[in-house]
């Protein structure tokens, strides 16, 4: 039986998606002023968009990672290595949502759009790739 490793890299590259930008976002609401908010969102844009483009690279790289197991060397059985969760229940574990980063990045998208055409007065389309990652997640 051929051996896989279940992260082979890139989780060292991701950060937590939820915190960061529920931070970015404080410190925009934390100013008083209409106009000082849409300069600190200005300000602050760039940071929020790289963080996004991160993160979807990240949850696209997984999906492929798996695409890739299965579908490797013509169906031979793999056994998937170091997977910290594989075999453990996790029927009575309420206070942990394993779905809370990939929900939030979904209901995101939309928030992000709407943002921007409010901070930054441009209609903004996310691009079509990003629509097409989310309908799959």
């Amino acid at each position: 039986m051929e051996e896989v490793l279940f992260d082979p890299g890139i989780g060292r590259h991701v950060s937590c998606f939820s915190q960061e930008t529920e931070y970015l976002m404080s410190q925009i609401l934390a100013t008083k002023a209409p106009n000082q908010r849409k300069f600190k969102f200005q300000f602050l844009y760039p940071q929020m968009l790289k963080s996004l483009e991160k993160t979807v690279g990240f949850y696209c790289g997984c999906l492929l990672w798996a695409f890739y197991i299965k579908n490797s060397q013509n169906g031979t059985e793999k056994e998937i290595k170091n997977n910290n969760f594989y075999g453990k229940s996790f029927e009575n574990s309420e206070k942990f949502d394993f779905l809370y980063e990939i929900n939030f990045l979904i209901d995101y998208f939309d928030t992000f759009q709407k943002n921007i055409n409010y901070f930054l007065k441009k209609p903004v389309k996310i691009d079509i790739f990003w629509q097409k990652f989310k309908r799959r997640l």
